[in-house]
């Protein structure tokens, strides 16, 4: 499977110089760090579909597989890939398919806000519903409910999780600076 991941170039020196990476917390900023709660689920959906967790990885990494509805390739012109200049790579990465797992990009953001995913034509009225609800039934509810981002693989960008960046994975580099 091809997949395109955004790292920044420091981290890609690294994987030039070791010939592979595992994530094992250091590529956590501050950014991210608040998300750490989202992370460590999406690692355990990771281990409950079957892709085995190397000793030293603590969090995997992420990719591209379906960047938007028009292409697969991310649009490095987008100002959201890093902070503003900061020198990055996308790597084009071709992964056997069992090492990844893919989700709903648009949805992840679900989980990443800590709320059940709803249709939005039913949103405000179950919503209100399960604001009513213990705090038990509430999580069983949106966590539950986030098992869509890895059913609805439809219409959203499509994100890709797996465990190690390796440099034989590696078909192509392109270098460039956020915006």
């Amino acid at each position: 499977m091809t997949l395109y991941t955004i790292q920044p170039l420091h981290l890609y020196e690294n994987l030039i110089l070791h010939k592979s990476l595992l994530n094992t917390g250091d590529f956590i900023n501050d950014y991210t760090k608040e998300f750490l709660d989202s992370y460590n689920w999406m690692v355990e959906q990771m281990l409950r579909y079957g892709l085995s967790k190397p000793k030293k990885a603590n969090y995997p990494f992420w990719a591209w597989y379906k960047y938007s509805s028009e292409k697969n390739k991310p649009d490095l012109r987008h100002s959201a890939h890093a902070p503003r200049d900061t020198k990055c790579v996308c790597l084009e990465l071709e992964i056997s398919d069992n090492l990844v797992l893919l989700s709903n990009f648009d949805l992840w953001h679900c989980v990443l806000n800590n709320i059940p995913i709803f249709d939005d034509s039913e949103w405000d009225k179950k919503y209100a519903e399960y604001k009513k609800l213990s705090t038990i039934s509430q999580n069983k509810i949106k966590k539950g409910s986030w098992e869509k981002i890895f059913t609805d693989l439809t219409d959203s960008p499509i994100q890709a999780t797996f465990w190690e960046l390796k440099n034989q994975d590696i078909k192509d580099v392109r270098f460039f600076t956020a915006r």
